[in-house]
């Protein structure tokens, strides 16, 4: 579970803009698939003592790290970057140009 419907804050605020998994885990529940990745998954008893039964679901989570992130080329970044450089110098030539 990754949200509950509420900030993270101290002062927990509920709203649609924070993600909320609790609708998702009851609907896999009644359709019997509990343990539907990456929402659930069974963790042994023993697993938990050995770790001074700590519960929180991130030490037992076979699915961290998973999420694959997709990141621009750092050239292509910087060839934006100056093209979008060369466009404001030329409109600040223009605007002293005008004074």
């Amino acid at each position: 579970m990754k949200g509950d419907g509420s900030s993270l804050s101290a002062a927990k605020k509920f709203g649609p803009q924070y993600k909320n998994d609790i609708p998702k885990l009851l609907e896999l529940w009644n359709k019997d698939q509990a343990v539907a990745k990456p929402f659930s998954w069974f963790t042994a008893v023993k697993e938990i003592t050995e770790n001074d039964y700590i519960l929180s679901a991130n030490t037992y989570s076979p699915y961290n790290g998973e999420e694959e992130m997709s990141h621009r080329d750092p050239k292509e970044i910087l060839k934006e970057i100056e093209g979008d450089e060369k466009k404001l110098q030329s409109t600040l030539k223009e605007v002293k140009e005008k004074l």
